[in-house]
């Protein structure tokens, strides 16, 4: 019998870029997500290795968000109900050229604090598809799911 690997396989040796377009609130200073949509699943035995997410923001939001406490935050998800954002710039890289992640569910998030209006921000995401050995998908995906899954 064959010794089954235990290490995952790049799929492409490029990264892969899924723009998913805009971002919009429905309501100022309220959560609002985008679903990345990959075709990649994890029951398929595949991940992300994410190597760069990158937020397009508008002016006019930096120029509402001017008190000290108005925030503008960002971040990729799991969920549509997390509360977990960091707070960042516009780009946004990842240590040791990517984080290992479940393909679906994958959301785009941005909020504000102290915006007087709603707002619409662009998103891409740098990827490369790899591929998990036979039944191991869980063992590698394992850190990156949220406890309350």
């Amino acid at each position: 019998m064959a010794k089954q690997s235990s290490t995952i396989k790049l799929l492409s040796n490029y990264a892969s870029r899924a723009y998913e377009g805009e971002i919009s609130q429905t309501v100022a200073n309220t959560a609002a997500y985008h679903a990345i949509n990959t075709g990649y699943k994890l029951s398929d035995g595949y991940a992300l290795l994410v190597h760069r997410c990158n937020f397009y923001a508008g002016v006019a939001i930096f120029q509402d968000l001017i008190v000290a406490g108005d925030e503008f935050q960002v971040g990729l998800f799991t969920g549509t109900d997390s509360n977990d954002f960091n707070t960042t710039d516009n780009q946004k890289y990842f240590p040791n050229n990517g984080i290992l992640v479940a393909p679906q569910p994958l959301y785009f998030g941005f909020q504000t604090f102290g915006a007087g209006v709603a707002y619409t921000v662009a998103a891409e995401l740098w990827y490369t598809p790899v591929s998990i050995p036979s039944g191991q998908a869980l063992e590698f995906i394992m850190p990156f799911i949220p406890q309350d899954v």
